[in-house]
């Protein structure tokens, strides 16, 4: 293992990691209460945190003020950047729904 290479090495390191974790997580017992949370009182699935920026709800959580704009980028998705900012091509501001004719 001396002569291996870097990427042999993080690869082994990896594989190893992977298979340790399985019997670190069931490590504990069935009967120890202690290691078992309670269960909650409800469960929320589908709560996505959205932000307006001028009208347009995006999803996610952001930073913004009166030079922030809503934009859509091919193959990144829904974004928010400053009104400045040069977008890739195909990209194009979004704008809210009470103002498209």
């Amino acid at each position: 293992m001396l002569n291996c290479s870097f990427k042999t090495k993080l690869c082994v390191l990896a594989l190893s990691s992977s298979l340790m974790l399985p019997a670190a997580a069931s490590a504990a017992t069935a009967g120890d209460s202690a290691s078992q949370p309670a269960a909650p009182a409800f469960q929320t699935i589908f709560s996505v945190i959205q932000t307006n920026v001028n009208g347009v709800f995006i999803p996610g959580n952001f930073v913004i003020n009166q030079d922030s704009r809503a934009v859509y980028a091919p193959g990144i998705g829904y974004i928010v950047v400053n009104k400045d900012t040069r977008l890739p091509p195909g990209s194009y501001y979004l704008k809210p729904a009470s103002s498209v004719k």
